[in-house]
């Protein structure tokens, strides 16, 4: 009821190129879809000061925008504009189909939204990780997904093919989760060498997804969702080699 806030990408400002991040503002009844385009005049002032200006400024929010007259926005690209919608009608079943809170915690383990999820009491009890969309959502995706091509008779480049247009989706349904993206991005990896018919190291494909997303974006190194996911990652491919080693 008090307005919205979401953060924009700045492409051009009054025909210059640029790339800026900024934090538009809002006011009740407007609203704007991920992935949609808009032109605007606007009045900029500093990011908020506090927690919440800091959380901006680890994004790289430079300023703070408000509309100033009519905002023009276009539609979203189609892949974008399927997902909202499938959010939508997701969030819509849960919420008629379970008690409140319920919902929004199944909202939030299958497509990483956070409208009504308990954030203090998973903080406090230790479960917040169990509410985002990681790399273990893209490992169950494509362990079905194989199964299936496997059960309609497709063979290993099929199954290659529809893995990576599955697993691209899928990255855009919980809106591209830094640990998500790393998982997209390695696992991509993985499955071009094997179209290719290429050997596959793991932990130089762990340290080939970190160069090619911090290439794309710089500031996923100030993310912990994405440090946090990397680590983790390397954690585990230690351990997979240790127990390899020893299990003699």
């Amino acid at each position: 009821p008090f307005g919205s806030w979401m953060v924009l990408r700045v492409s051009r400002v009054e025909g210059a190129r640029t790339s800026a991040r900024v934090l538009l503002e809002l006011d009740p009844g407007v609203e704007v879809d991920v992935g949609q385009p808009v032109a605007l005049v606007a009045g900029t002032a500093p990011v908020p000061d506090g927690e919440f200006g800091r959380y901006l400024q680890s994004l790289g929010v430079v300023a703070s925008v408000r509309p100033v007259g009519r905002l023009r926005s276009a539609p979203a690209p189609a892949p974008v504009a399927m997902t909202t919608t499938i959010r939508r009608r997701a969030a819509r079943a849960f919420r008629v189909a379970l008690p409140e809170i319920p919902a929004a915690l199944l909202g939030g383990l299958a497509l990483g939204t956070r409208d009504g999820v308990p954030t203090d009491e998973l903080e406090a009890s230790g479960l917040s990780h169990l509410v985002v969309v990681s790399g273990g959502h893209v490992a169950v995706l494509l362990a079905g997904l194989v199964a299936l091509t496997g059960a309609c008779g497709l063979g290993v480049r099929g199954r290659c093919r529809a893995c990576l247009l599955a697993l691209w989706w899928f990255v855009l349904l919980p809106r591209w989760e830094p640990s998500v993206l790393r998982s997209a991005v390695m696992t991509s990896l993985c499955l071009l060498a094997m179209l290719l018919g290429r050997a596959r190291d793991t932990p130089y494909t762990l340290a080939a997804t970190v160069i090619v997303l911090l290439v794309a974006d710089p500031l996923l190194a100030r993310q912990v969702g994405f440090a946090l996911s990397v680590l983790a990652t390397a954690g585990v491919l230690a351990g997979v080699r240790w127990t390899a080693g020893a299990r003699r």
